[in-house]
């Protein structure tokens, strides 16, 4: 019996490595304008999606085709979300710099930290359902929020797999310096690629249901 070592999990394995590096890399680079950011992420996951699902998938060919279909939304929607994340998070740090003994301010606090957390919770979902449907503006906000709350399980684990490396380099010694190596070479396609697997059999329940 002959060894096909195109087929062996060894090659297959280093193969998506260097997939993901590529991917990476074009992500990265497509980043450099700033505002381009949800656009190529959304490219990102739009590629991610495909190779979980193990679909025929033309790496730097897919990513350029979906950065270029996603842009206009892209760019609307990471200024969109940038804007009131900007807006919450001094609205906190100005709060909490205020915040002494009073109990009206510690309950504004924690309202604004939840709503905080809330954005955050679905902004996961933004750049995915970016990448697999076609929608408007307000229709991905809506779904993102949907998603986010209706799925918590997922949510929460895909928070923790988001959360871990900065967690990480706050509390392992030497951690972050690797971790930026890490992440220019890979991390960023690796994290989408890992929560692709969690949003992929997700989306795949609503694709067949919107069928029927």
């Amino acid at each position: 019996m002959k060894f096909n070592l195109y087929n062996s999990g060894f090659f297959r394995f280093f193969a998506r490595i260097a997939d993901l590096m590529l991917l990476n890399s074009l992500f990265l680079l497509c980043c450099l304008p700033i505002v381009t950011a949800g656009a190529s992420l959304s490219a990102l996951y739009s590629v991610c999606l495909k190779l979980v699902r193990k679909e025929e998938a033309y790496i730097t060919k897919d990513f350029f085709r979906a950065f270029r279909q996603n842009l206009k939304h892209g760019i609307i929607l990471h200024l969109l979300f940038s804007l009131i994340t900007s807006i919450v998070v001094t609205d906190l740090v100005f709060v909490w710099n205020i915040m002494e003994s009073a109990a009206l301010l510690k309950g504004v606090f924690f309202v604004m930290a939840i709503i905080a957390l809330f954005l955050f919770m679905a902004s996961i979902y933004i750049c995915p359902l970016l990448a697999q449907f076609s929608n408007t503006i307000k229709g991905y906000l809506q779904n993102a929020a949907i998603l986010s709350i209706k799925h918590l399980p997922c949510t929460v684990m895909l928070l923790l797999i988001i959360l871990l490396p900065f967690a990480a380099a706050l509390l392992v010694p030497g951690a972050l310096l690797w971790e930026i190596l890490l992440f220019l070479l890979l991390g960023f396609s690796g994290m989408a690629y890992i929560i692709s697997i969690f949003l992929s059999p997700l989306f795949l329940k609503y694709i067949e249901e919107s069928q029927e």
